[in-house]
């Protein structure tokens, strides 16, 4: 049952990934066009490194698991 559902799991954010992928590159292509193509990749980098900040920092980071029934 475990393997299955971990099967599930990746498929569902391997398709979630795949889906959002052509939103990032319409945001990315209209940053490029406002501004030029090097203020949309460092405002992308900025907001990269910001995500990874504030997932070291959050409070999901020390969470912990339950421990497995079978």
């Amino acid at each position: 049952m475990q393997f299955w559902l971990a099967r599930v799991v990746s498929i569902s954010g391997s398709t979630i990934t795949a889906g959002g992928q052509p939103f990032g590159a319409a945001i990315g292509g209209a940053l490029a066009e406002v501004f030029d193509v090097r203020t949309a990749l460092l405002l992308v980098a900025v907001g990269v490194a910001t995500s990874a900040i504030y997932g070291w920092y959050s409070p999901l980071r020390a969470a912990t698991l339950p421990a497995p029934t079978e």
